[in-house]
């Protein structure tokens, strides 16, 4: 086996694409070592068939006669491989972990999840049970392996990732401060705007208005916006259509206040709240469990991530593909 790089893309066959079938094709190869178990093109395209079918299915004759089309096909199969890969990297290191730990299933688990998925996943029907396995080219050996392997990384996610999530009234406090846009029901807002090519353009104009001089003249005499014949006035707007720099920078200022300089479209922008009409805020006492679901989810996806670091560095990892080059977001 060559130790050359292995691209999910590669594994996806061109043929596949140009004849429109629905069943994609791939090459076998080794894609990573995780301790004495490797994952192959195979395991990925087998638990991604599916999802592969529909998207291949989802385009017609006449698209798949256009190589961008094609191109387009085989860049969402490589992404939802890629996507495949990790988490059957993960998983077989949290079940290292959990076999390593001397943890053990009750017998009854297994069936009853599966009876389970048949009941909520078939509407209880057996036959069409085995049919959806079938097409995923899976026996029911393998398909059962699967589950206990899941509920095992379930229980030790569950273990030592989601129940160690705290959240403080703190922290609901800041946030529910820090995002009071969000919290606000219907209300519009007048903002005035100052564009210029740099910040040390926006430290300039920051400091004459310390100095004394007027937010709209400042506007008139340095902006490069449109704005600037009318002293930078945007005009009412809802904050919920304001771009979400635009959001972010408002979330923490009051009637007459100005935002620090911030990055938007190639300039920096430096805003002035105006006015303020109908605003409605939601109390924190209404809001604090959405708020703290939401800390709660992100410090778990933080700890999940940690987690999965410190057994990486505990286990033996080798991968044989390359990481998909993530777009630059913008703003």
């Amino acid at each position: 086996m060559s130790t050359r790089c292995f691209c999910l893309l590669a594994a996806v066959s061109a043929s596949a694409v140009l004849a429109q079938t629905t069943t994609p094709n791939y090459t076998d190869g080794i894609l990573a070592v995780v301790n004495d178990e490797m994952v192959t093109v195979y395991d990925v395209a087998a638990q991604n068939v599916m999802v592969e079918r529909k998207i291949i299915s989802s385009y017609s004759a006449e698209q798949m006669a256009d190589p961008e089309i094609r191109r387009q096909i085989q860049e969402r199969i490589s992404k939802s491989r890629y996507s495949v890969i990790v988490d059957i990297i993960n998983e077989k290191l949290i079940y290292a972990e959990f076999e390593s730990n001397g943890y053990k299933l009750p017998s009854n688990v297994i069936e009853k999840r599966i009876d389970e998925i048949v009941r909520n996943d078939h509407q209880g029907d057996w036959d069409e049970f085995g049919r959806r396995l079938e097409q995923t080219e899976m026996t029911m050996d393998e398909f059962r392996e699967q589950i206990q392997r899941s509920i095992a990384v379930d229980y030790l996610l569950m273990r030592e990732v989601h129940k160690q999530a705290r959240v403080s009234r703190q922290a609901v406090e800041n946030f529910y401060n820090n995002h009071q846009a969000d919290y606000t029901k219907a209300s519009r807002v007048r903002l005035e705007l100052i564009s210029v090519p740099t910040a040390a353009d926006a430290k300039n104009v920051l400091e004459k208005h310390d100095g004394g001089a007027k937010f709209a003249d400042l506007a008139k005499q340095h902006s490069n916006h449109p704005s600037r014949k009318n002293g930078g006035d945007l005009g009412m707007m809802s904050v919920k259509d304001m771009a979400q720099p635009f959001r972010d920078a408002f979330n923490s200022l009051t009637v007459g206040a100005i935002s620090k300089p911030f990055e938007f479209d190639g300039n920096t922008v430096i805003l002035r709240v105006a006015q303020v009409k109908g605003a409605n805020v939601r109390p924190l006492e209404e809001v604090s469990d959405d708020i703290e679901r939401i800390l709660k989810r992100r410090q778990r996806k933080l700890r999940k991530r940690e987690y999965i670091q410190s057994l990486r560095a505990q286990n033996y990892v080798k991968v044989f593909f390359k990481t998909p080059v993530q777009p630059k977001k913008k703003g």
